[in-house]
């Protein structure tokens, strides 16, 4: 892996920082971010709730709004139409709890992916208008169902579609559409997840400062569903995440109380402790039987409920993982028969394979070969695939020009979801190669680890880990920052962890820390006590047992001329 220090303008970094009174380091890195000027950087550093944009600049919201409170007054049935993922069931609670609040007449429907497939069906439709439902809300589906939504049009129920996907050519025939990616649409932040413009709709309903104050705890639910479906933590999604990660410490909602008890969080909430231990569980439910558990865990005012729940969540998040370790092993295997010459994408099926853990082993497969990657699952001579790509290849643009091998597609630029006929695998994987390797260098980007300074150990101190802290929450759009430092000895064996993970004491001048290399235990033979290393790394807080300490999360082991430029 290449390692290259981002470019930035030294005559730029004096002026951001002295104006905006930061330290040289953290204005360089602001700058490497696109933050050119002090009061940007001030707004990037200190997010205000107040800097959240007035909800109704979005198209249609205020449309929306007002259909909503007619339906209210004249106690006309809403339903709220969901998707089976985090940012799907996060949408439907804010969606449930604001229209709650608002004393409507309020149900929920998700789809079971095994049974009803992903988005809105004709057939729901049909059902709903027969049920007496005047309204549904469908939250991150919706923008592409044309059919569904032409149904529910001639059936005389309004939908209000509120879903980030990238829109397709034709705009859908419902009522209203929440959508900043859609024509016309002049809302100054594009990159919301659903959940994200779910809030909105709720903040353009809320009248009185209980519903004011109500919104704050949505702000939790918001940011799970932001961070799970990895929206980039700038802009808005910035705001979301900063105080949705404090409503979560102090949350009054049962099921995410017990959620986190399960999960094991006993200090700060991090983004990675959302990433990697509360979305996966609440993920767990729609992969493993069906999405509704995850709901009512989020919605239930019983904490007896809840605590059941968050157990059956904890056990389908098992089962999950031990899925995901099958499918991925024959996943893996598949692509290694096919010799070491790599096609530009990745495109592997196997029939009956579990379809709720195949988006996952998608990303797994993007992580282990450095390409765009989908998993197909066949049953009865259909696939159902889902994909993941590296930054720079947006999959549904690609899978657009080839749109005739469908039955149906969607997503966005990271995650897509396609169904084909399963003798079209082998015309997917050779068309979507053909659209990767014309890309050419955005596969080759992939091996380049941008490292935002080049430091001694000398320089992290208290200072330097307070400027660092100012940039989190950090995830998507906003990594933690990654430095290198050089010329580190190595002191003591290094140890193996689990049989995984590399642990290293390393040494510089006087300065000692320790260094976790993850799922990098084959590096250890490299290495010796007394070897000079030289890593690439991003700083971590560690809390055990009420002690505090700052440990290098290990990115790259390696050699590095004084250029950055990586030397085996």
């Amino acid at each position: 892996m290449n390692w290259v220090l981002k470019s930035v303008s030294n005559s730029e970094i004096g002026p951001l920082a002295n104006g905006a009174d930061i330290s040289l380091l953290l204005g360089r890195i602001l700058l490497s971010r696109g933050v050119k000027d002090s009061r940007s950087a001030l707004r990037f550093l200190y997010p205000k709730i107040k800097n959240l944009h007035k909800p109704d600049l979005m198209k249609d919201l205020r449309k929306a709004v007002e259909r909503i409170k007619h339906a209210v007054r004249k106690k006309e049935r809403i339903l709220v139409y969901g998707d089976y993922d985090v940012d799907g069931i996060t949408s439907s609670a804010v969606a449930l709890r604001a229209l709650r609040r608002l004393g409507a007449e309020v149900d929920y429907f998700l789809p079971n992916r095994f049974h009803d497939g992903y988005g809105m069906q004709e057939e729901r439709v049909e059902w709903a208008a027969a049920q007496g439902y005047r309204v549904i809300i469908s939250v991150d589906t919706g923008i592409r169902e044309l059919l569904a939504l032409e149904k529910a049009r001639r059936l005389g129920v309004d939908c209000i579609v509120v879903d980030h996907h990238v829109p397709g050519d034709q705009a859908p025939p419902a009522f209203a559409v929440l959508n900043p990616l859609q024509e016309s649409c002049t809302y100054p932040d594009k990159g919301l997840a659903a959940v994200g413009l779910t809030f909105k709709l709720a903040q353009g309903l809320a009248s009185t400062e209980d519903d004011k104050e109500a919104l704050q705890e949505d702000l939790s639910l918001a940011m799970i569903g932001t961070v799970a479906d990895c929206a980039p933590l700038l802009g808005e999604n910035r705001i979301i995440a900063q105080f949705g990660l404090k409503a979560l410490k102090r949350t009054n909602i049962f099921g995410l109380q017990e959620l986190i008890r399960k999960s094991n969080i006993q200090e700060e909430i991090h983004v990675s402790d959302v990433s990697f231990r509360l979305a996966p569980r609440i993920n767990a439910a729609g992969r493993m039987e069906g999405p509704n558990k995850a709901l009512e865990l989020l919605l239930t005012l019983q904490r007896d409920q809840a605590r059941v729940l968050a157990e059956e969540l904890n056990v389908l998040n098992k089962k999950r993982q031990k899925a995901e370790e099958e499918v991925l092993e024959e996943a893996i295997r598949k692509v290694e028969e096919q010799g070491s010459s790599l096609p530009g994408a990745i495109v592997v099926a196997g029939e009956g394979w579990h379809r709720g853990v195949i988006g996952i082993v998608a990303q797994r497969m993007v992580e282990r070969f450095s390409r765009p990657a989908f998993v197909i699952s066949l049953k009865d001579g259909i696939g159902y695939g889902s994909g993941r790509s590296v930054s720079g290849f947006p999959l549904v643009s690609s899978l657009s020009r080839m749109s005739e091998i469908f039955v149906r597609y969607g997503g966005h630029e990271k995650a897509a979801g396609v169904t084909l006929q399963s003798d079209q695998v082998k015309v997917f994987q050779d068309k979507l190669s053909r659209e990767a390797e014309l890309k050419g260098d955005v596969l080759q980007g992939v091996h380049t680890l941008n490292l935002d300074a080049s430091i001694k150990f000398t320089d992290i101190n208290k200072d330097f880990v307070r400027d660092i802290k100012l940039l989190e929450p950090c995830g998507i759009g906003n990594p933690k920052p990654r430095f290198s430092a050089r010329g580190l000895r190595v002191f003591g064996a290094p140890r193996i962890l689990k049989q995984k993970h590399l642990k290293l004491n390393v040494r510089q001048d006087n300065s000692t820390f320790q260094a976790l290399g993850w799922k990098m235990a084959e590096r250890a033979k490299e290495i010796r006590s007394g070897s000079v290393v030289d890593l690439a790394f991003f700083l971590e807080e560690n809390y055990f047992q009420g002690n505090y300490s700052l440990q290098l999360n290990i990115q790259d082991i390696g050699k590095c001329d004084s250029q950055g430029a990586k030397q085996r």
